[in-house]
């Protein structure tokens, strides 16, 4: 969940809400539970304010609106199990018609492989300028696919370390389907907009899709992970790792020792 922050002076231009719920009253719904949720976060972060302006502040900010939201929702007997704010740095607008507006669309890439046998996961969030028709809809889900094998073909052929140091890179690398998630978007508002024009598409209202930020990047291991080859050398990481995942093959004089 994405929630903007109108304030111009503010170190962030928007917040990305991860949460997990524990409980939830039973009459309400999934949609009634999202949009309570979204309603208090909005809230939340518009009464602090000036915390927003000092980067330094940001943990207390982060605190704050934690302490606040999970004593909101229980007045709605929703119990928050997990919940995790995620800040996105002001990026400046590339845009030259005032009355579009930012649009953010999130992807999670999961289980990304890497050559060395471990898994990244990342989470993107896409900003994309549109009319303001278009700037509450529903997530571009339909594009996650794409998104993901985006990141499988780059990611693949290295491995995690550097995988995680091509980050940057790799949001460049997704300039082609940037201008795919414009192009549909364009198509929606042209579609949402023809009865207009007797049923005739409208004109293009310069839709353009300008920032992307990675708000969380994780690695797992997995059984391809650790394994010693040719190239490894004799008790170094790769060896060790190994070791401890199959220590029956170690010496006994290892096993039996105090140390």
């Amino acid at each position: 969940m994405i929630v903007a922050v109108r304030d111009p002076q503010s170190c962030w231009e928007a917040f990305q809400a991860v949460l997990r719920l524990k409980r939830a009253h039973k009459r309400l719904n999934r949609q009634v539970i999202q949009a309570l949720i979204r309603e208090r976060l909005e809230l939340c972060i518009e009464q602090l304010g000036e915390v927003w302006h000092d980067p330094t502040r940001l943990e207390e900010g982060r605190a704050q609106v934690s302490e606040w939201l999970h004593e909101q929702l229980l007045s709605f007997e929703i119990e928050l199990e997990a919940f995790d704010l995620r800040e996105l740095p002001r990026s400046s607008p590339q845009r030259d018609r005032p009355e579009l507006r930012p649009r953010y669309d999130e992807f999670w890439l999961e289980k990304i492989v890497t050559a060395d046998g471990f898994e990244l996961e990342l989470d993107l969030v896409v900003r994309t300028w549109v009319p303001e028709l278009l700037a509450g809809a529903g997530g571009m889900n339909w594009l996650a696919g794409a998104f993901t094998r985006a990141a499988e073909e780059f990611f693949g052929p290295l491995d995690s370390e550097a995988g995680l140091s091509e980050v940057a890179r790799f949001q460049l690398h997704l300039a082609p389907l940037q201008g795919l998630l414009q192009d549909n978007l364009g198509m929606a508002w042209n579609l949402l907009t023809a009865h207009r024009h007797g049923g005739v598409l409208g004109r293009n209202p310069r839709i353009s899709c300008d920032a992307t930020w990675v708000t969380r990047r994780s690695v797992s291991a997995q059984k391809a992970a650790f394994q010693p080859g040719r190239q490894i050398r004799y008790l170094d990481a790769y060896h060790l790792f190994a070791l401890m995942e199959n220590w029956q093959n170690l010496p006994d004089r290892y096993r039996m020792s105090s140390g």
